[in-house]
């Protein structure tokens, strides 16, 4: 009897730890789901304000930007060109930059030159890119030099990355050089039949 005692009181507690573990095990899924749910719901707020916090931002730094393009501070036109550029609104850009070359900001000017450039207007872009170069500013000085260089004119290229590497110190430029020298270099092997 004691034995039917001991294996009824096993089998009862076996099967009440099997009912309370199945019970414990459907309540830390739930809890499990439900803190999974609360995460994404944080995170889809914490999302969403961030974002419309973030373009309201943007919005008001490109109203300012405008402003001081148009009270007269060229690097402002320039910026605000390089935000427009940055959304598409190339003729937007094109008027900022525009603008704020016309008060002598260099990197306003070459702006203009990379808008003609994603208007696949090269000749605009290269006589843009030249002006600027020509009141030394190194980055349209490079940028002319791989124009040139694409068009296979690589004397003007050279010329101009010499000048750029040796007066300005502009590493690009003098890289650049580095590079079109050994380009050079390999074809002019390859033409004699040398190296491979």
């Amino acid at each position: 009897m004691l034995t039917l005692i001991i294996k009824r009181t096993i089998i009862f507690n076996r099967t009440f730890i099997i009912k309370k573990t199945a019970i414990i095990k459907k309540t830390f899924t739930i809890i499990q789901k439900v803190a999974m749910l609360l995460l994404l719901a944080f995170s889809l707020t914490f999302s969403l304000t961030f974002s419309l916090t973030f373009a309201a931002h943007a919005q008001t730094e490109m109203k300012e930007f405008r402003s001081l393009c148009y009270q007269g501070h060229g690097l402002s036109c320039a910026i605000a060109g390089n935000k427009e550029m940055d959304a598409r609104k190339l003729e937007s850009a094109r008027a900022l930059f525009e603008k704020g070359c016309s008060m002598g900001e260099q990197s306003a000017c070459m702006g203009i030159g990379k808008v003609y450039l994603q208007l696949k207007d090269k000749k605009r872009a290269l006589a843009q890119f030249e002006a600027s170069c020509q009141q030394h500013f190194a980055e349209a000085c490079l940028a002319m030099a791989e124009i040139e260089f694409a068009k296979g004119k690589t004397a003007k290229a050279k010329k101009m990355l010499t000048h750029e590497c040796n007066a300005n110190a502009m590493k690009q430029a003098c890289d650049a050089l580095d590079e079109l020298k050994r380009q050079e270099l390999r074809k002019s092997d390859l033409q004699k039949g040398g190296f491979h």
